[in-house]
């Protein structure tokens, strides 16, 4: 019969796909933890962890840019080959974005990185 496929769980996409890997107190900012997923093709993905203040208080974010600098845009970003030609390397204090929450006063506003 089929109905036992009913039971069974598919994994979650970023289950199955990607390497999970957490960084803690980034920049020396205690509770400030990042995921890192790593896919099986080397291209990382960085999302804010479970145990981030934004998640853990039920804030919300009201927009995101990924315009840096006048330079520097996170959207231009053409990944090609086994090399990943084209890629922006990262150090660990280089800006992701610059989210804006209603939640943070204007003169509190800060770039996750």
């Amino acid at each position: 019969m089929w109905w036992w496929l009913l039971s069974l769980q598919c994994p979650r996409l970023y289950d199955r796909y990607f390497t999970h890997w957490y960084k803690a107190d980034v920049k020396g900012k205690p509770c400030e933890d990042r995921c890192i997923l790593q896919h099986s093709n080397r291209i990382c993905v960085i999302t804010l962890a479970g145990s981030h203040p934004v998640l853990q208080s039920g804030k919300t974010i009201k927009s995101i840019s990924y315009q840096i600098s006048t330079k520097c845009s996170r959207l231009q970003n053409k990944v090609s080959g086994k090399f990943k030609r084209g890629a922006q390397f990262l150090t660990e204090f280089a800006p992701l974005n610059k989210p804006f929450s209603p939640h943070l006063p204007a003169n509190q506003k800060q770039q996750l990185s």
